[in-house]
């Protein structure tokens, strides 16, 4: 389910515009590519996304009004990232189904699932050079890199304390942040580092700020809804009896997230950004 579906008629409308040219773009990007083997795996990864984080960067980048520079390679990119880190999720966690379909890795076999990764990264690389400001290069380029890395450490570190049996609050929310929230917050930022041309700025800051408590808070809620499904894993690596204190900390974060787009002026992109801020505590799925 599109996220244009859940932000109501008048705000769904516009995130609809935004991702019917989301889409174009991006099937259009993969298929240009060379080897032309990698087309039909990647249109399949990216099948069926809620494209969360296109959408937070894309009007993140009108949040000053029309953006001064093309924002869709840089959406293009996060997507292709965040799919990319769901294959790597699916192998470790072992998953039997992704979105209503087979798992990459059991369709393509793991020569693929990891080819792949080495392939989107350079794609990525391809389409942030695109940028040709300099400055804005290399802003994008730092938070990105930055990005990818917090989300391997944040994997990798979920591991270690599920085999250790270590576990406590602080253990789980580390996690948490390191694993799900560098994307949404890098994706905030792109969005105000177009909207700024790259320069550091509180428009920058406020923005940034807003993707990383959106980001763990969207994760405080999977934790959550899968908890009600039976699974258990936010509980052992927190320590909980329950997911009351889960779910209240991510409804606060949702509100601090709001106060920090109070920084700017009304406006549709404001709008959408904090109605994209409370499904993440709304969503049943």
């Amino acid at each position: 389910m599109y996220l244009s579906e859940l932000l109501g008629e008048r705000l769904g409308e516009l995130a609809s515009e935004r991702l019917e040219v989301f889409e174009h773009r991006m099937l259009e990007e993969l298929r240009k590519l060379t080897p032309t083997s990698f087309y039909d795996p990647l249109v399949y990864a990216v099948r069926g996304g809620k494209r969360i984080r296109p959408l937070i960067l894309l009007f993140a980048s009108e949040i000053l009004g029309p953006p001064p520079l093309d924002p869709y390679p840089a959406a293009i990119a996060v997507e292709l990232l965040h799919c990319e880190s769901l294959i790597h999720d699916d192998i470790i966690d072992k998953e039997t189904s992704r979105r209503g379909l087979e798992p990459f890795y059991l369709k393509f076999g793991p020569v693929l699932s990891m080819l792949s990764a080495d392939f989107v990264l350079g794609l990525s690389l391809n389409f942030l050079s695109r940028y040709k400001r300099s400055l804005l290069m290399r802003a994008i380029a730092n938070e990105l890199s930055r990005s990818v890395m917090e989300m391997c450490e944040g994997e990798l570190l979920e591991n270690e304390l599920l085999n250790s049996g270590k576990a406590g609050w602080r253990y789980y929310l580390k996690v948490v942040r390191l694993k799900t929230a560098p994307l949404f917050r890098a994706s905030a930022k792109l969005g105000g580092l177009i909207a700024t041309k790259g320069r550091r700025s509180e428009v920058v800051k406020a923005l940034t700020k807003y993707g990383l408590l959106v980001g763990i808070a969207y994760q405080l809620r999977d934790d959550v809804l899968d908890a009600e499904k039976g699974e258990d894993l936010a509980l052992r690596l927190s320590s909980l009896d329950n997911v009351e204190r889960i779910q209240r900390l991510s409804r606060s974060l949702v509100e601090k997230a709001k106060m920090e787009l109070r920084r700017f002026s009304s406006s549709p992109a404001r709008e959408v950004l904090e109605r994209i801020a409370e499904i993440m505590v709304e969503r049943e799925i």
